[in-house]
């Protein structure tokens, strides 16, 4: 009724009016998704705006508020003052990672030098298989193929140099709240630093993964270190 009595008025002054112009202008989807992404501090954060376009063009700052949600998936709404209106819009958040990636491009065959890697955040699904950790970097790796500049290094772009064969021994440590303990193992499968593989107690005979690395990290999990070799 407000719209219709401004418009009224609008006519009979011979003048366009603010309720003219509700009524014939919506709203930009590019002004509602800058306001969302002003606010928004995951630049991942998936999002389609597209609701604007049934909503009159706000003649204020638009604001924007969060309401409840999940890690993966949020609600914000995006309130006008002038005229009044709240458009709700859904966001979707990947799951992100931070990965290691070429700075320079590395040809297939060639190790790959730990100065030309930098780190980055991208979406888990953008990557193609699991990626390398910083110490299987360190170990070396070598491309199968030739790696552009910006690809995320991932199990399956490069050969992870075999550290530890069948049979040969292993010290198994566990890192669980802050409880560190170790007995000696051994690998039941070929394998190279950051893979799993499975472990032999040797104790208990029981069977586990464990996560080959050359030192045991401080972080929880269980890790088969390989045994230095005796001279």
């Amino acid at each position: 009724m407000r719209s219709l009595a401004c418009v009224m008025v609008g006519l009979v002054l011979g003048a366009a009016s603010p309720a003219l112009t509700y009524a014939t202008t919506h709203e930009h989807v590019a002004a509602v998704t800058k306001a969302i992404r002003s606010q928004l501090h995951m630049s991942t954060a998936q999002f389609h705006a597209g609701g604007a376009r049934m909503m009159p063009q706000c003649l204020a700052p638009l604001a924007v508020s969060w309401l409840s949600g999940t890690d993966e998936y949020k609600t914000v709404a995006v309130k006008c003052s002038e005229p009044p209106w709240t458009l709700y819009v859904g966001l979707s958040v990947p799951t992100v990672v931070r990965v290691p990636v070429i700075i320079h491009a590395v040809p297939g065959g060639h190790t790959v030098p730990p100065r030309d890697v930098a780190y980055k955040t991208l979406p888990i699904d953008d990557l193609n298989g699991q990626a390398i950790s910083p110490f299987q970097i360190n170990e070396g790796v070598a491309a199968r193929i030739t790696l552009l500049k910006g690809t995320p290094l991932t199990e399956s772009d490069v050969d992870i140099p075999v550290a530890v064969r069948v049979g040969e021994p292993v010290s198994l440590v566990s890192n669980t709240q802050g409880i560190t303990v170790e007995t000696a193992g051994s690998a039941l499968q070929n394998g190279g630093y950051g893979q799993k593989i499975v472990v032999q107690n040797d104790e208990t005979h029981r069977r586990v993964m464990a996560i080959l690395a050359p030192s045991a990290p401080s972080l929880k999990g269980v890790y088969a270190i390989p045994n230095a070799p005796s001279n």
